[in-house]
């Protein structure tokens, strides 16, 4: 059946819903099967996250299908009914996940998670966490933390916001020309395309995504999407016309293809994601809801109809709600299992969870539970009180922590963490047995990583770490990196490292400098107008010549300045944008030996541990004793930074003490 919104058919429509199409619960089955792979880490869902963009689409076109229906049918649009339809929808199972989140907090959680985890909860309670992330620096990307059990609400938020603002619009721009969808259409098209120009203005390569990711207005592109193809099929109806059909059905099947290539390969980094490719994921979506709900057989929407999708798209708002705290609940250490055995536990647990979630709670209070309660004005707000402040009182305690957010665009510096002495410590000074080293760590994401292990590991170790590695930043400035093809500016932050690093030495005063850059500082660069390819003499001279400068500012407070040498990939070819950049083990080598020629020139200041000569002798291997080590070829597990750790931490006190690296 098409969306028809003429006559007695569309006013029933309105007082029941859209006609069932249960290919459209195949789409979202299929689209939160991706974010379970992907979450999960599969090597072949590295595009898993897309599969949100799938449900922005549906919302986008159910909604306005409703609205539309309803307009058209009363000449109106009744607000208040419609939110508290979404409330008897979404916020049952909402709620329910919170307190399995208060449980998470109770048992699982350290200290220092909970601060985080209380804000965490109270912006998914508002519908906003999407805009907490962006103001406290978190990236969705970061793999390098623990992760919040509430960093996937963000897209809920989206939607909610977009339940709460798009009728009002729809209805005014209804209003207009008593009700023409001419104008609908053509203002929706310009939100749509002005969205997609955001995010692509706003989107720099090399630098963390999270801005145009998370926010309502460079994200509203895919909703958009959605609700053009709901005006589209109200204003011109089904396709009747046989070479229509067959032009629909092939490019539904050829964008069902597309969508699982890109849901398969594409990489978060991808510059072309961000400057259109969302848009174009959008309508590829779109051309598939539209073979779907397209009357007669299709063969498209067959596939997609079948039990098992139909199934897990019926329970898959669930499927989303529970997946990401499950995971984290399920982790290996607590399970004993990796890869493929732990995520089939996974998804049993929270198929299991989201099907009594659905059959019990969320079937019922759509049915109609409660609803002499006056669910929308007093049974929801009462709820979301009771849980907001339970959660409050089970997150209580928390300590604080010294991480600071790397992309942090603050201008004044981040508190290092307090060490306790039981002496002063003059500048310079060598910390003494009564006294934690110091350790002051710098470079870029794969320095993040390898800090995690190093902050746990400073009760065991007696250190004070403080790390202030920048994302996206090597350690030679430039004033841009050739990637993809094309300059890109480094950004002042990575220029002034000078300035940067200095002030962290005089806050912090630390005893040991730990240096690590990955492949970053290996690609050709532009300094002043010259573009400089790496490996020839004069990049050489460049780069050496600032990483003495280096050397000359970390070591200005007494410090010594240990420069870990930067490690192969696990795979020696690997394509670091996905495609056109590789990590060259050859220039790595170059790089590694500009290290040493650095301290021998500066033996009193700085000294060379061979991090890469430590991993090479267990064969670069993808995992030790059935652990991986790496999360992309480049970046340290938490279990790979553990282990280096241990290695790396007895050598740091050795330096420190002035006794020398341990051999």
């Amino acid at each position: 059946m098409g969306l028809s919104l003429r006559g007695k058919e569309a006013g029933n429509a309105h007082e029941r819903r859209l006609p069932y199409q249960p290919a459209l619960d195949g789409i979202r089955a299929l689209a939160v099967a991706a974010v379970l792979a992907y979450h999960a880490g599969l090597p072949w869902a590295s595009g898993g996250f897309l599969g949100v963009d799938a449900f922005f689409v549906l919302s986008g076109f159910l909604i306005t299908s409703l609205l539309l229906v309803e307009y058209r049918a009363k000449g109106r649009i009744a607000f208040t009914a419609f939110w508290a339809r979404r409330g008897r929808r979404l916020l049952p199972a909402l709620f329910l996940m919170l307190i399995g989140v208060g449980v998470y907090a109770v048992v699982f959680a350290k200290p220092d998670e909970l601060n985080r985890l209380r804000g965490d909860a109270l912006t998914t309670i508002g519908y906003v966490a999407n805009w907490r992330p962006i103001f406290a620096g978190d990236s969705y990307f970061e793999q390098f933390s623990v992760p919040s059990p509430l960093r996937h609400t963000w897209s809920l938020a989206i939607e909610e916001q977009w339940y709460a603002f798009w009728p009002l619009l729809l209805f005014v721009m209804l209003r207009f020309r008593r009700g023409s969808l001419r104008v609908t259409l053509a203002v929706s098209l310009a939100l749509a395309a002005g969205s997609a120009l955001l995010m692509g203005l706003l989107f720099r390569p090399m630098h963390d995504p999270s801005r145009v990711f998370y926010g309502t207005d460079t994200r509203a592109q895919s909703l958009l999407v959605g609700a053009l193809l709901a005006m589209l099929l109200t204003q011109r109806g089904p396709v009747r016309s046989v070479p229509g059909k067959v032009a629909l059905e092939v490019g539904a099947v050829l964008c069902v293809v597309f969508l699982g290539f890109v849901w398969a390969r594409a990489g978060d980094d991808s510059t072309l994601l961000y400057r259109g490719g969302f848009l174009v994921l959008g309508m590829a979506v779109a051309v598939v809801i539209a073979a779907s709900v397209q009357p007669g057989v299709s063969v498209v929407g067959r596939v997609l109809s079948l039990p098992p999708l139909r199934g897990l798209g019926l329970i898959s708002y669930g499927v989303y709600l529970w997946h990401w705290p499950v995971y984290l609940m399920l982790t290996p250490g607590r399970v004993g299992w990796n890869d493929y055995p732990l995520f089939a536990v996974r998804v049993a647990a929270t198929l299991a969870i989201a099907f009594v979630s659905y059959r019990f709670l969320e079937m019922p209070v759509r049915r109609g539970a409660f609803r002499q309660w006056k669910v929308s004005w007093t049974v929801a707000p009462a709820a979301a009180a009771c849980v907001a402040i339970a959660l409050v009182v089970v997150t209580r305690g928390g300590a604080p922590t010294f991480a600071v957010p790397a992309a942090s665009s603050s201008d004044l510096p981040p508190t290092p963490p307090v060490v306790a002495t039981s002496e002063a410590t003059t500048p310079g000074a060598v910390a003494t047995p009564s006294g934690p080293v110091r350790i002051l760590i710098v470079g870029d994401s794969v320095a993040v990583t390898l800090s995690e292990g190093l902050e746990r590991a400073q009760a065991e170790w007696d250190l004070a770490v403080w790390n202030q590695s920048v994302l996206g930043c090597g350690l030679v400035g430039a004033d841009a990196k050739l990637f993809q093809g094309e300059w890109v500016d480094q950004g002042t932050e990575c220029r002034d490292w000078r300035e940067r690093w200095q002030g962290d030495v005089d806050t912090f005063r630390p005893d040991v400098v730990l240096v690590l850059s990955g492949a970053w500082d290996t690609y050709d660069m532009n300094v002043e107008g010259r573009s400089l390819e790496f490996g020839a003499p004069e990049t050489d001279a460049y780069v050496l010549d600032g990483l003495e400068q280096a050397v000359d500012v970390l070591s200005s407070r007494g410090a010594t300045v240990v420069l870990l040498t930067a490690p192969y990939p696990e795979k020696r070819d690997l394509a670091l944008d996905g495609r056109t950049n590789r990590v060259d083990p050859k220039r790595i080598d170059v790089l590694n030996r500009l290290y040493r020629t650095v301290v021998e020139e500066r033996p009193n200041e700085a000294t060379v541990v061979d991090l890469n000569g430590y991993l090479g002798s267990m064969g670069n291997p993808d995992a030790v004793d059935g652990m991986d080590l790496r999360i992309d070829d480049l970046h340290f597990t938490p279990e790979g930074s553990d282990m280096i750790a241990g290695w790396l931490a007895p050598q740091l006190v050795s330096i420190a003490r002035g006794n020398g690296a341990a051999p």
